[in-house]
C-alpha cells in the first residue's frame, strides 16, 4: 500500500534537517526498520480498516513531528536517542550579493553561503560542529560546540577536509576572519609544515594575489567594514591551535576505523 512510503519519505526528510552524527543514522534506521517490520505484519495479519487504522495510530507521531521538536524532546528508540553532531548554519544563503561575502570569497577563497549537496561528503564528529562556510573544494569549516560570530570570543573554529585531514585552526571566528582576510594562503602553510618544506610568507602571498586585481585595495576595504587588523602572530596561533590538545576529532560516519587525520 502507498502510504508506508509517506511515511518513509517525512522520516527521511525529517533527518535531512537534522544533525549529522552516526547515532543520528542509526536512529533513523532504526525508526524505517520499525516501520517496515510493522507493516508487514499488518500484511500478514489483515489489510483492512481497521488495522490500517491502528498502523497510522501507532505512528502518527512521525507526521506530527518537525525539526524543533526532534531536537528539543529528542527522538528516542531503542534506547538511542538523537545527538548534536555535526549542523549546517545556512543563514547566509541569501548574502550572496553582499559585497562582503564576494570579498571574502574572491579574496580568500572562502564562501559563507553555505548549500548543502547531494554528493557533499558526511563525517561524524565528537562535538557539536556547525558548518558555516567552504572552500572551493568544497571542504568545511565550522564552528566547535557551539554558534559563532564575530563579537564571540570563546567559540573555536575548526576545518575538516575531504581528503581525510581535519583540526582546530582558531580560537573564535574574529581570529579565523583575520588569519584568512591577511594570510588566504594559510592552508599551504600547512602542507609546506607537514611536508617539511622551507617557505617564505612573502612569497606565497606574492603567488597568491598573482591573479586578482587590486588584493590590498579590496583587503583593506573588506578589514575596514569588518573591523580586522593584521595580526602579526595569526599563523603562530594557527599552529598553536592545531597542536592544542582537543575534544574536536573526526571520523567517517559509516565506518568506527578513523580514516581522518589531525591537519599537523
Amino acid at each position: 500500500m502507498i502510504f508506508i512510503y509517506e511515511y518513509v519519505e517525512q522520516v527521511e526528510e525529517l533527518f535531512k534537517k537534522l544533525p549529522v552524527s552516526k547515532n543520528n543514522k542509526k536512529v533513523k534506521e532504526a525508526i524505517l526498520a520499525e516501520i517496515v517490520n510493522d507493516y508487514y505484519e499488518l500484511k500478514k495479519e489483515n489489510m483492512d480498516e481497521e488495522h490500517i487504522k491502528i498502523f497510522k495510530e501507532k505512528h502518527e507521531w512521525i507526521e506530527n513531528l518537525n525539526f524543533n521538536d526532534a531536537m528539543m524532546f529528542g527522538v528516542s528508540i531503542d534506547g538511542m536517542t538523537l545527538s548534536e553532531g555535526v549542523e549546517f548554519d545556512t543563514s547566509g544563503q541569501g548574502c550572496k550579493s553582499d559585497r562582503n561575502y564576494q570579498l571574502l570569497e574572491e579574496l580568500c577563497d572562502i564562501s559563507l553561503c553555505y548549500e548543502r549537496r547531494k554528493e557533499d561528503f558526511e563525517f561524524n564528529c565528537s562535538v557539536k560542529f556547525v558548518i558555516f562556510a567552504l572552500d572551493k573544494c568544497r571542504d568545511y569549516f565550522g564552528s566547535i560546540e557551539g554558534y559563532c560570530n564575530i563579537e564571540e570570543l570563546d567559540v573555536p573554529i575548526g576545518y575538516v577536509r575531504r581528503d581525510g585531514y581535519y583540526g582546530r585552526i582558531a580560537n573564535n571566528f574574529k581570529d579565523f576572519l583575520e588569519l584568512a582576510v591577511f594570510y588566504p594562503y594559510w592552508n599551504k602553510v600547512i602542507k609546506l609544515e607537514r611536508m617539511r618544506i622551507e617557505y617564505s610568507l612573502d612569497k606565497l602571498e606574492q603567488e597568491w594575489i598573482i591573479n586578482i586585481p587590486d588584493f590590498y585595495k579590496k583587503q583593506k576595504e573588506l578589514s575596514d567594514v569588518l573591523k580586522l587588523n593584521r595580526n602579526e602572530k595569526s599563523i603562530a596561533t594557527l599552529f598553536d591551535n592545531l597542536r592544542m590538545e582537543s575534544d574536536f576529532f573526526v571520523c567517517d560516519i559509516n565506518d568506527d576505523y578513523n580514516n581522518y587525520r589531525k591537519l599537523l
